[in-house]
Parts: C-alpha cells; sequence; structure tokens
C-alpha cells in the first residue's frame, strides 16, 4: 500500500483560480482592438492637453517691464477676453499635471503591451492618471502659494517652475502619499 511518503505517489496539484472581481478575471489581456482604441485615444488626449498648456500659457514681459495683468485666449476657435494672470497659472498647472499623468500613462501603457502584460483591470487607471496628476498638481501649487510664496504675486512669478512642477507630479507615481501614509503609521 503506498503511503503518502511514498515517492510514486502522484503529488497533488494546486489549482489556483484567478482573482475575480465584478464578473471578469483581473488578468484577462486586452486584445488588438482593445489597443487599437485606447492607446490612439491616450494620445489625443495627450495632445489636447499640450495643445490647451500652449494655448493658457501666459504671455512673457520684456526685460524690465510687468506682465500684464489678463490677456485674451483661443482656445479651438473661440476667444476668451482678459483672462487674469493668475487663472492662466491656475490652467498652466492643471494642464502640466495633466500632461505629466499622461506621459506617465503612456509610458506605463507601452510597457505592459510590450510585456505582453497589458490586462483589462488596469483600463480606467490609464484614463484617471491624467485626472490625478491634475488634481496632485493643483494641490502642491495651492501649497507652495500658500507657504512658500505668501505675499507674492504671480506678476513676479515665471510659469515654466509651475509647469515644471505640475508635470513631474502628473508623471511621477505617488510617492507622495505612501509617504505620507507611513508618516501616519508613525504618528
Amino acid at each position: 500500500m503506498a503511503g503518502s511518503n511514498d515517492p510514486t505517489t502522484p503529488a497533488v496539484v494546486a489549482v489556483v483560480k484567478p482573482n475575480t472581481r465584478a464578473g471578469f478575471s483581473r488578468s484577462v489581456q486586452v486584445g488588438t482592438l482593445g489597443l487599437a482604441i485606447i492607446a490612439p485615444l491616450l494620445g489625443i488626449l495627450a495632445l489636447a492637453d499640450l495643445y490647451l498648456l500652449i494655448q493658457f500659457w501666459p504671455e512673457a514681459a520684456a526685460v524690465g517691464e510687468v506682465p500684464a495683468k489678463a490677456q485674451d485666449i483661443v482656445v479651438f476657435g473661440t476667444t476668451y477676453s482678459q483672462v487674469p494672470r493668475e487663472t492662466l497659472f491656475f490652467a498652466v498647472v492643471i494642464l502640466s499635471g495633466g500632461l505629466g499623468g499622461a506621459v506617465h500613462s503612456m509610458r506605463s501603457l507601452a510597457w505592459y503591451v510590450g510585456g505582453q502584460r497589458f490586462v483589462r483591470s488596469w483600463i480606467l487607471n490609464y484614463f484617471y492618471l491624467p485626472i490625478v496628476g491634475a488634481l496632485t498638481a493643483t494641490v502642491l501649487y495651492l501649497i507652495i502659494r500658500a507657504g512658500f510664496l505668501a505675499g507674492s504675486s504671480v506678476d513676479a512669478s515665471s510659469p515654466y517652475g509651475f509647469a515644471a512642477m505640475g508635470a513631474l507630479r502628473g508623471c511621477s507615481r505617488s510617492r507622495a502619499s505612501r509617504s505620507s501614509r507611513t508618516s501616519s503609521r508613525r504618528c
């Protein structure tokens, strides 16, 4: 009689079912048609964001002059008259954060498609990254404007630094949120 320690007894093989939520498996690969829709759509959204960023960019003043307090903006053929400079800075930060999120999203998409690991459960993430990038860039802008630059006007500020801050915030992973969670556990 063969015992459980007998080498001739076949080993029990565990079959692990994929984790299922909302009726579909986390490991369902996205097909060619899905990729043919998602990839260009992300590209179009990123290009639209870039176009809006260029349109909302504050006009530069000549050396030694004070920049205009407001300027006209033309977006998709519609003119918006006398948009305040502070509003333009908000738009630059929001759009830069969204553009950074779009870059992160497209880079991640390329990575997972190239590695043949592009699964359906991550699709929503690709479209939310630009939104989250825009929101976190805005929050960071408000913190910087309220704390570090309190009392200063946007007249003396350059949009380049704020755009870079927004794009980096949108492009990076959520290290700040992970750090704050770790810090809150320690407290």
